[in-house]
């Protein structure tokens, strides 16, 4: 009785041990939405860290904005305004190589980001690269005709460059939206 006791006692887990290896995994369905969901988790926690250094960027601890927006980027890098807000903060930081680099990375993720058209102006009127400022500050304009702020950027670099007339005939091609505007007119 013992020996058949044992048989059937082994056949059980056998049988059983089958059923487990069976229902061990998930199917490809089951792991397509948890992946989904380990996704979308992902760039919530994302959108979370960026808000968190946008925060601090705008409080000034800009050592404190640049951990939390590396980690923004390390949980999803696919967003540009994540790597704008990465290049605002090392430009403040005096690090404006490696602005111009979160930048880039940015454009290449979007090309039609205005901030980072803006932004990468910004850095080359610092670095003294004028004539690509102006590029970058023009295609801005063009991205966005209503903000007249990267007009009036685009106006300014003109002057800075000696173009006087040039920056004039600049301002009154933007049409009547911005013809008004106190900081154009200026």
């Amino acid at each position: 009785m013992r020996t058949s006791t044992r048989l059937v006692l082994a056949s059980g887990i056998a049988i059983l041990g089958l059923t487990l290896a069976a229902c061990g995994g998930h199917g490809a369905y089951t792991q397509e939405q948890t992946n989904a969901a380990k996704e979308k988790l992902g760039q919530l926690k994302a959108g979370l860290e960026w808000q968190t250094a946008m925060g601090d960027f705008l409080a000034g601890d800009f050592p404190k904005a640049l951990r939390a927006v590396d980690n923004s980027i390390i949980l999803n890098e696919k967003v540009a305004k994540t790597h704008v807000l990465r290049g605002r903060i090392l430009m403040e930081m005096g690090n404006l190589e490696g602005s111009l680099l979160s930048l880039a990375k940015a454009e290449e993720i979007d090309a039609k980001n205005v901030e980072a058209q803006y932004f990468l102006g910004v850095v080359n009127e610092r670095l003294e690269r004028k004539e690509i400022a102006l590029e970058r500050y023009q295609k801005a304009a063009e991205l966005d005709k209503a903000n007249p702020q990267y007009t009036v950027a685009s106006a300014e670099v003109l002057v800075d460059l000696g173009r006087m007339e040039e920056a004039k005939t600049y301002l009154k091609s933007r049409g009547p939206e911005q013809e008004h505007n106190a900081a154009v007119r200026q």
